[in-house]
């Protein structure tokens, strides 16, 4: 359910950690995405996109590219979206399992709320070793320092992680807003796995967020339903823990002045400027943008001002 009117006080909290946003009318919140889209946020909005207010974003905030989601119904779902809106959760709503996962988690380590000057001091190993396990780019220890130094007061944010003494096994961060919450930037050290950190940090969070009244639904992302080894380990995971796979549409809609540049032509181009120059940032930031457009769920728009 959205609020339409006057940007909500959330918003300060997600500038303040260097996204840009953008309040709608309709009481929808988009942030910058990929440079050239904009995401609506937090994924537990699930609200049709009117065509009153999809022709608005296009033309008077000249928005390039919007990605959202609705509920699957007439249109087959293309993702799932992550939600728990278990008002009793707790060690009961899980298998037997997980939850023997969960204690032997909650018995090996200390999970509680945590700052980000704790973070800042002691997060960067599982940051790094989540990145290298994932085969991504990750941030020298000294960027690591910098962005949380950035962002050490963050309105409306929950920092929680597992603590193995002196070490963070596993951490995460939760943005509070209005009634709904959303968990982002998880990560964790394989050298503290075989304990299941990830298990008792979820449920951690996820138990204190449900068992607050204020708080309508619990979301932690979307994934594909394109069959992925790593995916269908990490959509296990959340199932497990006592979040719902909700069935959705995702959308990915174009500029209609934006359709005639973004072809599998201009993606060879930019994959050939990437290669003859890989240090510059620009070539490979246009052919990162344009596999993203090109994805087969991306959508054309067809309103007009």
């Amino acid at each position: 359910m959205t609020t339409p009117g006057p940007a909500p006080a959330w918003l300060a909290g997600l500038e303040a950690q260097g996204m840009s946003t953008t309040w709608s009318p309709a009481g929808h919140c988009w942030v910058r995405f990929k440079r050239v889209a904009h995401l609506r946020y937090p994924t537990n909005d699930l609200a049709p996109l009117g065509a009153d207010e999809r022709r608005a974003l296009l033309w008077r905030r000249r928005m390039a590219v919007l990605q959202y989601h609705e509920p699957a119904g007439i249109e087959r779902a293309n993702a799932s979206l992550y939600l728990c809106t278990t008002r009793d959760y707790g060690i009961d709503v899980l298998s037997s399992n997980n939850r023997s996962k969960v204690r032997r988690g909650l018995k090996r380590f200390e999970v509680r709320e945590t700052s980000a000057a704790e973070v800042l001091a002691a997060g960067y190993p599982s940051y790094a070793d989540t990145r290298a396990r994932h085969g991504s780019g990750a941030m020298t220890p000294e960027q690591f320092r910098a962005n949380w130094e950035r962002q050490l007061e963050v309105p409306g944010r929950e920092i929680w992680a597992a603590w193995a003494g002196a070490e963070i096994a596993a951490f995460g961060t939760v943005h509070r807003c209005g009634r709904w919450a959303s968990i982002s930037a998880t990560v964790s050290d394989r050298a503290h796995l075989r304990d299941y950190p990830n298990h008792a940090l979820f449920f951690t969070m996820l138990e204190h967020l449900m068992a607050d009244p204020s708080v309508e639904s619990v979301s932690y992302g979307l994934s594909s339903l394109r069959a992925e080894t790593a995916r269908e380990s990490l959509h296990s995971f959340k199932v497990s823990i006592g979040l719902e796979a909700v069935p959705v549409v995702r959308k990915v809609v174009l500029h209609p002045l934006l359709r005639p540049a973004v072809n599998h032509g201009s993606l060879a181009v930019a994959g050939a400027a990437a290669r003859r120059a890989p240090e510059a940032r620009l070539p490979k930031a246009a052919r990162a943008a344009l596999e993203f457009l090109l994805e087969p769920d991306a959508d054309g728009a067809d309103d007009a001002p």
